[in-house]
């Protein structure tokens, strides 16, 4: 019976979910799990539900951060502070950490002598993002660990070369599909087509919502009654403010953290989800688009053409407006290729691209350690 400790430290955001799924699904396995948790914790409700439903799982929470003074204040006493929390994964013995998503802070809890597992999902900081003190804190945890996980076979040459890892330590473990998000019982409406188009996710400037408001403006007179909703935190640009404004009625606007019950109302009434990124790694907006039965239109950067593929969405080149506007169009000219392709996805999500799958590979890979 596998001992496993999970040091995962966010607060909010879908790494909350991608952890709470993969430690699910190894608990399904029998696995006897300790969770390292941060107090402030979003969905610290679904984590105690899951404690009540498996006995074998083990949860300490510990105080971390909730603003820019006690984040600094953390990093400084961190190799006091935390002690007593390294001693009690000490005397856990796990196998091996696992940490499905790295933390600042992670390095602070990690005892000596025991094996890590690290999961990367970024390998180089995105525009807009770069941030020194973050890599190097980053980069002395991955340094550390036994074992990387990357959600793209596109990666591995990356991670081999900027890290000096064996390739044979760098495993690749697709982006599951989030099943928490959904309703219960959700089955997708596959029939109907709601022209409705969908931007979700933290919006940054190599997200390219610009180069999508610049395509929808294409697309309008040719499909006067299309929607574009756009939701997730970040800042909007002036450029992209004045073609917003110019295309307000064709608009629909839910800017702000998103939180995980508003989740299913952005998606389950849109045809397709949108992600025309000027540089990616991967994206966890394709999985959850899956899960919905929702087709994909997405750039060709980065790992998402690994992500696209059985017919689930379509890809295009980066920075090319004229391009997606005519995607757009065509798949409303022949609706039907919308349906097949949500169906394809809800296949997916459900048969290929599952936690029990997730949670195999990493025992597999783990069971030498």
């Amino acid at each position: 019976m596998r001992r496993i400790t999970i040091l995962y430290l966010g607060r909010k955001g879908a790494g909350n979910t991608y952890s709470i799924e993969m430690t699910n699904a190894l608990l399904k396995r029998g696995c006897i799990i300790q969770c390292i948790l941060s107090k402030e914790i979003e969905n610290k409700s679904e984590w105690e539900n899951l404690r009540k439903e498996f006995s074998s799982l083990h949860i300490l929470y510990i105080n971390t951060y909730t603003n820019k003074f006690s984040f600094v204040l953390s990093l400084i006493t961190g190799l006091f502070k935390y002690q007593k929390e390294k001693a009690q994964i000490k005397a856990f013995k796990p196998d091996f950490i696992y940490i499905p998503m790295l933390s600042l802070l992670s390095f602070y809890l990690i005892p000596s002598r025991i094996p890590i597992v690290s999961t990367i999902h970024d390998v180089e900081q995105h525009m807009g993002e770069k941030n020194y003190l973050i890599a190097r804190l980053f980069n002395i945890t991955i340094k550390r660990s036994h074992k990387i996980i990357v959600l793209s076979k596109k990666f591995i040459e990356q991670v081999h070369l900027k890290y000096q890892i064996d390739k044979q330590n760098i495993i690749v473990i697709p982006h599951a599909c989030f099943t928490s998000y959904l309703p219960k019982q959700y089955k997708p409406n596959l029939k109907t087509i709601h022209k409705r188009i969908l931007f979700f996710g933290r919006i940054y400037p190599y997200k390219g919502l610009s180069i999508l408001l610049q395509a929808l403006s294409i697309v309008i007179p040719q499909i006067p009654n299309i929607k574009l909703r756009i939701a997730g935190n970040g800042e909007i640009t002036y450029e992209e403010k004045s073609l917003i404004n110019k295309m307000q009625k064709n608009i629909e606007l839910h800017i702000g953290w998103i939180d995980d019950k508003e989740i299913s109302s952005l998606i389950e009434d849109v045809d397709m989800l949108i992600l025309p990124y000027i540089e990616a790694s991967q994206s966890g907006v394709i999985p959850l688009s899956y899960s919905f039965g929702k087709m994909v239109v997405a750039t060709n950067v980065g790992g998402l053409s690994e992500q696209i593929y059985n017919n689930t969405g379509l890809l295009i080149k980066p920075n090319n407006i004229k391009e997606l506007a005519n995607t757009i169009i065509k798949l409303y000219q022949h609706p039907e290729d919308i349906i097949q392709m949500g169906e394809k996805a809800y296949i997916t999500a459900n048969e290929i691209l599952n936690w029990n799958h997730s949670a195999d590979i990493l025992l597999e890979m783990t069971k030498n350690l």
